[in-house]
């Protein structure tokens, strides 16, 4: 009686143990898209949204205030950013070891990872956009800053993820709309995405212009010398690896999010329908 319990006892240890260090190797990857500022990119694309089917409502013929209203309210209803974060955590998690999320972690955490960070958060913000904008042509005249940020959007593609970023959003904006109208055209979103990222593809030189005068704008207030570790970061293949995982996984973070919110609208869609017909 006594081998038998203690033999039950060793193995729910060992589930435990498993559990825990499954749970931590979960985490440490949260831990990572949030130090990295990866998590908090994501939690834009509801207003960004929003703010496209305002455009639409004004651009296209027959969308009225009542089909916008609709949509956005089910944004806020249905589209969970916490469900991007959640997929995009796991699609890292399958693909960055335990090890190699510690090891970037361990750059992130660093005094410089953190003002990096921050700095690059800082030229996101509405009144820094205003600033940039103003101050473009003095940003483009600090050459060294310039070739800085060239290189690191050669070095991580960033041109690439903001481009995608945007696709994903347009695409996630047309299967809303369709939803309403022909709710079996938004599930086919491998059409709608290459039609899309086909459309935009002329912008790709203006984002790369945007993307380095934000860069020079965040980096403006850090000297040269810490320019200069962070590239020696961005050039690792750990640090590589890690930027093309984030670019499929919000990629596909973004069609399985998007995906489910026009399902979800297309149901409201046809419950309605179905109550109109009825009354």
């Amino acid at each position: 009686m006594k081998k038998g319990y203690l033999k039950l006892s060793l193995l729910m240890c060992l589930v435990v143990q498993l559990f825990t260090v499954q749970a931590q190797a979960q985490n440490v990857h949260q831990q990572l898209l949030d130090a990295s500022g990866s998590s908090a990119s994501l939690t834009s694309i509801p207003d960004s949204m929003k703010a496209g089917f305002v455009q639409a409502a004004q651009s296209t013929p027959g969308f009225n205030q009542d089909m916008l209203t609709f949509l956005t309210n089910s944004i806020d209803q249905h589209f969970s950013v916490a469900n991007l974060q959640q997929n995009l955590n796991d699609y890292v998690g399958k693909r960055i070891s335990a090890d190699e999320a510690k090891a970037l972690l361990n750059w992130y955490n660093s005094a410089l990872g953190k003002e990096i960070v921050a700095a690059e958060k800082s030229a996101g913000t509405p009144q820094a956009i205003e600033s940039i904008q103003q101050q473009a042509q003095q940003l483009f005249s600090d050459q060294m800053r310039v070739a800085f940020a060239q290189k690191m959007d050669e070095t991580l593609g960033l041109t690439n993820m903001m481009l995608d970023l945007q696709v994903g959003t347009a695409v996630a904006i047309a299967q809303g709309m369709t939803s309403l109208t022909q709710p079996q055209l938004a599930q086919d979103s491998a059409a709608m995405r290459q039609h899309v990222a086909q459309s935009m593809e002329p912008m790709r030189d203006n984002m790369k212009t945007m993307i380095t005068v934000m860069m020079v704008y965040a980096y403006k207030d850090i000297g040269e010398d810490k320019l200069k570790a962070y590239g020696d970061f961005l050039s690792t293949p750990a640090c590589q690896k890690f930027a093309k995982v984030l670019l499929q996984g919000t990629r596909i973070a973004m069609e399985t999010e998007s995906q489910r919110w026009a399902t979800s609208i297309a149901q409201q869609v046809s419950a309605m329908t179905k109550n109109n017909s009825v009354e």
